[in-house]
């Protein structure tokens, strides 16, 4: 990053500076000491499970020549005179510091919330606009208040745009997420049951994504799948709000066919999807590297922000959205002897597990399917009091979407797999990841389609790891 001055940092957190002098400088900022580096601004974050005023001495140690503190309580000791700063709230702090970085340069800010499909979406646009711009992207799950300022911390005149989803798991953190990135364009794929713990219900998922777009700067684009009915629903209760900010409004879908919409929509099976994409008299096709219709619709919102954010001719888009690949435990395709196996392990919630059952069913275009449908699964977390309910629930859909075999990990998804063996289905229940290792092993030597899904913590992807 490019230095940034105490008195810069005092203006942005209206901080206090305790010792130390007002134009010393930093060229970098760090909250882990692990990862320090001489010369840099430590910021002591508290969490639920770590004080960083704890590592305050190794920090200085180590060579910072500031940190930013919220608690007094501490002695420092050290042979050089640092600078220290004393704020209110040290992850607030951290944030001002990103949004006051994020306003030394003129660039376009695209923001992309919602349940599902943030990652690929972002992936799909950054292709896109690649061809043309130099494009900041946040990676990983650098999508909440700690990553996204570090994100805009790598911020040059060199780029034009920067491309950054935003995620939550409670009210208030996408608003403040806006707040910090101050987009001119701003995202919403769908909305389902995810982080409900957190959020409360269907509702409370709802609104706090919407507020992404009531976070937009003024005059700013909000790009939306108008076949999401929920996001429909929210709009209307905030139109008069949305006026208010001059919002210009885009819409994509497959149903509705407005704004861009996608036709002709073939399954390549483990070659992806292809569809024809449409806005007013233009057509062009696209095959993408990615299966399931779900990802139609993360292609249809790239298309969207990339013909306004950037002008991006119909051929350019077609070649951003080609050029995509599935990243590493996101729809991942990977053929194994007749056997394919798709591992989508990176995360799960109840409404892109459907997705994915969805492109089970329609694997095949034959009616009897030419494969062995499996599932493999893992706890859903984080749904609060529809835990329960949505695991049943998952088990019925396995049944309506011709799964052969339900294999499961963790108390939750037993609570699929008992359903789903109610109602006529094959299933086997593991305690023990080794094993249900071992039985996608087996598994991978028939004929098989093999689908690896659960919550991040649950890493399912450990069930396949070395295969």
């Amino acid at each position: 990053m490019e230095k940034i001055t105490v008195k810069e940092i005092l203006d942005a957190t209206k901080g206090k500076l305790l010792e130390g002098s007002k134009s010393a400088f930093f060229s970098n900022i760090c909250t882990d000491t692990r990862n320090i580096k001489n010369g840099d601004l430590f910021i002591a974050l508290q969490g639920k499970n770590f004080d960083g005023h704890d590592f305050i001495n190794e920090a200085v140690k180590s060579g910072v020549a500031g940190i930013i503190v919220q608690s007094t309580g501490y002695r420092v000791q050290r042979e050089k005179k640092i600078a220290i700063i004393k704020v209110k709230n040290t992850l607030r702090a951290l944030g001002d510091i990103g949004n006051f970085y994020r306003k030394k340069f003129k660039i376009k800010t695209i923001a992309i919330t919602g349940s599902n499909g943030k990652t690929t979406t972002k992936e799909m646009l950054s292709n896109i606009l690649e061809q043309k711009y130099s494009v900041l992207k946040n990676k990983g799950n650098f999508n909440n208040q700690i990553g996204i300022p570090f994100t805009l911390f790598q911020l040059s005149k060199k780029y034009r745009f920067a491309v950054l989803e935003l995620g939550t798991n409670y009210p208030g953190e996408i608003k403040r997420l806006s707040e910090i990135v101050m987009p001119d364009f701003g995202i919403f794929t769908n909305v389902g049951l995810s982080h409900t713990k957190g959020l409360g219900d269907l509702s409370g998922v709802a609104k706090e994504k919407i507020s992404l777009f009531l976070g937009l700067n003024s005059g700013g684009t909000a790009v939306y799948n108008s076949d999401d009915k929920k996001i429909n629903e929210f709009l209307k209760k905030n139109l008069s709000r949305l006026k208010k900010n001059k919002l210009k409004m885009l819409t994509y879908s497959i149903v509705n066919k407005g704004g861009f919409f996608a036709s002709d929509i073939r399954n390549l099976k483990e070659k992806g999807i292809s569809f024809v994409l449409n806005k007013e008299k233009k057509r062009i096709t696209v095959h993408l590297a990615l299966p399931g219709i779900h990802n139609v619709y993360n292609a249809l919102a790239a298309a969207s922000c990339a013909s306004i954010a950037a002008r991006m001719s119909f051929v350019e888009i077609k070649k951003g959205l080609e050029k995509t690949i599935a990243s590493p435990m996101r729809s991942e395709i990977i053929k194994i002897g007749k056997s394919i196996l798709i591992n989508d392990a990176y995360n799960a919630n109840p409404n892109s597990l459907e997705k994915a059952l969805l492109m089970m069913k329609n694997w095949d275009s034959e009616n009897k399917s030419s494969f062995k449908k499996i599932l493999v699964l893992g706890d859903m977390l984080e749904l609060g009091k529809f835990g329960k309910k949505s695991h049943k629930d998952a088990g019925l859909a396995c049944n309506k979407c011709g799964i052969d075999i339900l294999a499961t990990y963790g108390s939750l998804a037993e609570l699929a797999a008992k359903e789903f063996k109610k109602n006529g289905g094959k299933t086997f229940i593991f305690e023990d990841k080794d094993k249900l290792k071992k039985f996608v092993e087996r598994a991978l030597k028939g004929k098989n389609l093999i689908l690896v899904k659960g919550s991040r913590s649950m890493k399912m992807e450990e069930t396949i790891k070395g295969i």
